[in-house]
């Protein structure tokens, strides 16, 4: 009996054995990083690329797995800078790997081109946009222009212009003519103001109240009717006041459209 318990005791100890040997051949190897180089830049800093990344010389990194190689991938995403990062291995040798980090830098602004604007000056246009020459361009950037510009456009009353960017080369390397091509659509007139749960005031009255927001007569030639989304929402706040001061400090404006 004796003897089969430590029979019993041996083959556990060589289970254990063989699979803490296992476990440690399933270990990847760790190497020195013996130096980083950069690909692939033109505007960035070499040195600067290599800092964001967080990748350091002399440091100990597992290949593979280790989760170093996507926190740099990360890290130069978020710089919002790069269309394109890699990170590879060049070559691993008895000091330790090499690191190779090739990245494709976003282009440059040149120059802003407008076209199809009658209603609002190229200078307003550009202003709002907010680019300047040597500015990174991503498509980020100019999903914001041509936001930029449709504000600017809906507050002048023309709400449903329609704002188309694209870069074309210019002939600079590495930077680009951001084109802009604008539709401005109908102006908006005021064809009547309407409204509804008023009882001790009158539509005519209410109307008054506005400063900017007027329907026009066909013989009020000197009058604008014109629709200005931004002197509307002034107008509102007109009408809250006059409600305050007759006495309905509660009076809203539930409703409107």
């Amino acid at each position: 009996m004796l003897l089969k318990v430590n029979n019993i005791i041996q083959f556990i100890l060589v289970i254990f054995f063989i699979s803490n040997q296992l476990f440690a051949q399933s270990e990847p190897p760790s190497y020195n990083i013996a130096g980083i180089r950069v690909e692939g830049n033109k505007f960035a800093d070499e040195q600067t690329i290599i800092a964001l990344s967080g990748l350091r010389v002399n440091e100990k990194i597992q290949i593979p797995g280790d989760n170093k190689f996507a926190i740099a991938m990360k890290n130069l995403w978020n710089r919002n800078q790069f269309s394109d990062v890699e990170i590879m291995i060049d070559k691993i040798t008895p000091l330790g790997v090499f690191i190779v980090i090739k990245v494709k830098e976003y282009t440059r602004l040149s120059e802003i081109i407008v076209d199809g604007n009658k209603e609002i000056k190229k200078e307003d246009i550009v202003k709002a946009i907010g680019k300047v020459k040597g500015d990174l361009l991503s498509p980020y950037d100019l999903y914001l222009a041509r936001q930029s510009v449709k504000k600017k456009y809906a507050d002048e009353g023309l709400m449903f212009a329609v704002v188309e960017t694209e870069l074309e080369p210019s002939d600079t390397s590495y930077y680009s003519k951001l084109i802009v091509t604008i539709k401005e659509g109908m102006e908006f007139h005021t064809a009547s103001i309407d409204f509804e749960g008023n009882k001790d005031f009158t539509g005519n009255k209410l109307a008054g109240q506005f400063s900017d927001t007027h329907t026009k007569k066909w013989w009020q030639f000197w009058r604008s009717s014109k629709f200005d989304l931004k002197e509307y929402k002034k107008d509102k706040d007109l009408l809250r006041e006059f409600f305050k001061k007759e006495g309905y400090i509660d009076a809203d404006i539930v409703w409107d459209t």
